[in-house]
């Protein structure tokens, strides 16, 4: 999970039940908002990070979680080059750089969505794209056209979602 996931568009409670897909994972099934005044509170525009802290509790320990960047009606689409991991790039438009070497294919840390009107839209994956996020967001319902472009024959975690 990336501290930067999540767009305006979120409530405490959506984060709470994103949290929770990794959390069961842990086997912790307490976790929960520890303010439940506001738990429909939707997340604050902050594109630099910090404004945003959620305070949640396990049985009786409460800790915040401070969010990172929030940006308005969208989650940005975070990938690297398969021969560069430690260079990871920020696509906030979805378009994606694409490789010098034809043969380098694209790992997606983060996968981008945004808000338009009443529907969440998923961001069109880049062609060479070889593996994604174990977790499909939730707030993602269709993935149409999210592989439109797709030119790899095969893409890793997509049998998780």
């Amino acid at each position: 999970m990336h501290k930067d996931e999540f767009g305006t568009f979120h409530t405490h409670k959506d984060v709470l039940d994103q949290i929770n897909v990794y959390a069961n994972e842990e086997k912790i099934s307490t976790l929960e908002l520890a303010n439940d005044a506001k738990i429909n509170s939707f997340l604050e525009e902050d594109e630099n990070g910090g404004k945003n802290n959620i305070e949640f509790k396990i049985g009786e320990n409460k800790f915040n979680l401070k969010l990172g960047s929030v940006f308005k009606d969208k989650v940005v689409t975070k990938y690297y080059l398969e021969n560069n991991p430690n260079k990871i790039i920020i696509s906030k438009d979805g378009k994606f750089e694409e490789p010098k070497n034809s043969n380098e294919n694209i790992v997606i840390t983060q996968i981008g969505y945004m808000k338009s009107k009443d529907k969440i839209l998923i961001s069109k994956f880049p062609k060479k794209t070889t593996l994604v996020p174990k977790h499909l967001p939730l707030k993602i319902e269709s993935l149409t056209y999210a592989f439109s472009k797709l030119e790899v024959k095969e893409v890793k975690n997509i049998e998780h979602w």
